[in-house]
C-alpha cells in the first residue's frame, strides 16, 4: 500500500494537510482507510493523484464507493464507548485520534437514518 496526501484548507487561506492509505487500482488509487479530515473522500472510494517528486498527492474523485464518512469531535470522552459500541451494532467501522476524534465509514447497506437518530439524540 502507498499514502496520498489530500491538503484541505482549515481556515482563512491557511491549508493542512492528512495522508490517507491506498492500494492499485489499475491507472488510479483505492482509498483503504477512513478520512480524518479530507473532504468528500470516503473508503473505498477510487481517486487519481499526481506526482511530486516521490509523493503522491489527491487530484480527482474518479468513482465513488457509495461510503459515508462522518468526523466527530468528542468534548466528552466517556460518550466515545458509547458511540463507537453503536456505530459497530449497525455494521460501521471507526477509527479515532487523541481519543477526541472518531472518523466513521458508513457503508451504503447501513441505515443512515438511525445512525444520525443515535447522533441527534443519543449522545445528548
Amino acid at each position: 500500500m502507498k499514502k496520498v496526501t489530500f491538503i484541505y484548507q482549515i481556515e482563512d487561506g491557511k491549508f493542512d494537510e492528512e495522508d490517507v492509505w491506498v492500494s492499485n487500482c489499475g491507472a488510479n488509487y483505492k482509498v483503504e482507510n477512513i478520512p480524518f479530515f479530507a473532504h468528500n473522500i470516503a473508503y473505498g472510494d477510487v481517486i487519481s493523484v499526481e506526482t511530486e517528486g516521490n509523493k503522491l498527492f489527491f487530484l480527482d474523485l474518479i468513482k465513488t464507493s457509495e461510503h459515508s464518512t462522518i468526523q466527530i469531535v468528542f468534548f466528552d470522552v466517556d460518550a466515545v464507548n458509547q458511540l463507537t459500541s453503536f456505530v459497530e451494532s449497525i455494521n460501521c467501522s471507526w477509527e479515532g485520534i487523541h481519543e477526541k476524534y472518531i472518523s466513521i465509514d458508513v457503508p451504503p447497506e447501513v441505515d443512515y437514518v438511525k445512525l444520525k437518530g443515535f447522533l441527534e439524540i443519543g449522545l445528548q
